[in-house]
């Protein structure tokens, strides 16, 4: 799993506050608490060769993505949801499951607070030398991170960072092999959400987002 170096936060990084309550204390005294999280633009996509991306030797997401789904035949890398993993986590440990995966932080997080058997399950897949996984700390890029907006729920705040990250990734990914004039248009592999949830698929298609569902193993060319 990629390391995340700590540094001096420049007076310009951007910041964004995560929550805020109020407390009593032992003493009976009702006191504000301020949780910010600090954003970064240098939280690498795992991308090989990615040009915008820092260097880092644990790069696991190749550049042309998967080829053996007749849906993208241009190569494509999934993007999980939570309910992914909680279940379907057989099927995601079966040898025959062996596309390139973007874990997002907010998913592994939500695994972990669901279920700590399948967390641990999840990050020994992370760790499997017959798997390609990227852990991609979304809650940390600035142009990934998200703020639970008024009234909107945990899980659906979560729904959106996870649409938001997908939509990201599909942009940030045509920065890895610019057009060259003179040249066709290079082919893109697609970073697609897998979901079961109707809703979070219908929002994503809505968005213009790639998604599939169930059907993303019967079509998948296994041979």
């Amino acid at each position: 799993m990629v390391e995340i170096t700590i540094r001096k936060r420049p007076r310009t990084e951007a910041v964004i506050t995560q929550r805020k309550f109020f407390k009593k204390t032992a003493r009976g005294k009702v006191i504000k608490v301020l949780r910010e999280r600090y954003l970064r633009d240098d939280v690498a996509c795992g991308i090989e060769g990615c040009r915008e991306c820092p260097t880092t030797s644990e790069e696991t997401l190749p550049v042309n993505g998967d080829q053996r789904h007749q849906l993208y035949p241009n190569g494509h890398i999934v993007l999980p949801d939570t309910n992914v993993f909680l279940a379907q986590m057989e099927l995601v440990e079966s040898d025959l499951f062996s596309p390139p995966i973007i874990l997002l932080q907010t998913v592994l997080e939500e695994v972990r607070h669901r279920s700590l058997p399948l967390y641990n399950r999840l990050k020994a897949l992370t760790k499997a030398d017959d798997k390609r996984i990227w852990v991609f700390y979304n809650e940390y890029r600035s142009e990934t991170a998200i703020i639970r907006e008024e009234n909107e729920t945990p899980n659906d705040r979560n729904d959106r960072g996870i649409r938001k990250a997908t939509e990201w990734y599909n942009t940030h990914i045509s920065l890895t092999r610019p057009p060259v004039r003179g040249r066709p248009p290079p082919k893109l592999p697609t970073v697609v959400l897998l979901t079961e949830d109707a809703g979070n698929r219908q929002k994503a298609e809505q968005s213009g987002i790639a998604t599939i569902s169930g059907e993303y193993t019967s079509s998948t060319r296994l041979h």
